[in-house]
């Protein structure tokens, strides 16, 4: 198995998200082959993040200003072939149990985001598999169920995010909402039993562009900077029901 874990650390204000991934890997994938692809990364920055990807085995790549969306794109499109597991991460995650003996079925499996309206952005943003954890179980399945529906439908946008006005409401389809709606068949949402392996920080990468708007959600960045990963352990529950509340799209905003 590969996993991938995709950095992106403009500052040294954001070292503290960028490495939370690293430090628990092993947790998470103890065997699998680790590839950290470093996007953007502040020279100031590279030294402690290679080292952090040295020490758990992980190679390193480095790319600059390039898409999240591209980026997992060009990993999902190298494995267009493999039927073996592929994992792609975000580097604010922090494991608490073992998850590589997973088995979705040959599904593309996540954390399911209900529909919220995003303050950030000022839009109705639609269901998703998240892309902090995204568990592609066949690609070879994955991409074989696409080739004759993407022919016909020449202009679909599956894994790039984008946003319109319809109704007078503005829509947002985040990464990867695309292919949520086109294929429902083939997604796989985490359960609670999943969810509970592992959590995510939300904005681990650039809390200082969102902190305004997402002020619950990044509460708890300040117990990641003072090592207090402990409390950390479910905040997906409280995440979960900030989402659920923040989901009443059917007035205009």
């Amino acid at each position: 198995m590969k996993v991938y874990i995709i950095t992106y650390c403009t500052s040294p204000e954001s070292l503290y998200g960028n490495l939370l991934t690293l430090g628990s890997i092993r947790t998470g994938f103890p065997g699998a082959e680790i590839i950290v692809v470093h996007n953007s990364v502040a020279k100031e920055c590279r030294s402690q993040l290679a080292e952090a990807a040295e020490k758990v085995g992980a190679a390193s790549r480095y790319v600059e200003n390039v898409s999240h969306a591209s980026i997992i794109l060009q990993i999902m499109s190298s494995h267009y072939a493999d039927e073996d597991s592929i994992v792609i991460l975000d580097p604010d995650i922090i494991f608490w149990e073992d998850c590589s003996g997973w088995d979705f079925g040959g599904k593309l499996a996540g954390r399911l985001l209900p529909r919220f309206f995003d303050e950030y952005s000022g839009c109705d943003t639609v269901e998703r598999i998240h892309t902090s954890f995204l568990w592609v179980d066949n690609p070879r399945r994955l991409v074989n169920s696409l080739i004759a529906p993407a022919k016909k439908h020449f202009e679909l946008k599956l894994v790039e995010p984008f946003m319109f006005r319809l109704d007078g409401k503005m829509l947002r389809y985040d990464t990867l909402a695309g292919l949520y709606h086109f294929l429902p068949s083939a997604m796989s949402p985490f359960t609670e039993e999943h969810l509970d392996c592992y959590d995510h920080i939300f904005c681990g990468t650039h809390k200082a562009a969102i902190k305004d708007t997402f002020s619950e959600l990044t509460k708890v960045h300040e117990a990641v900077k003072k090592g207090n990963l402990g409390s950390l352990r479910g905040i997906w529950r409280e995440q979960q029901r900030f989402f659920v509340g923040q989901g009443d799209c059917n007035e205009p905003r």
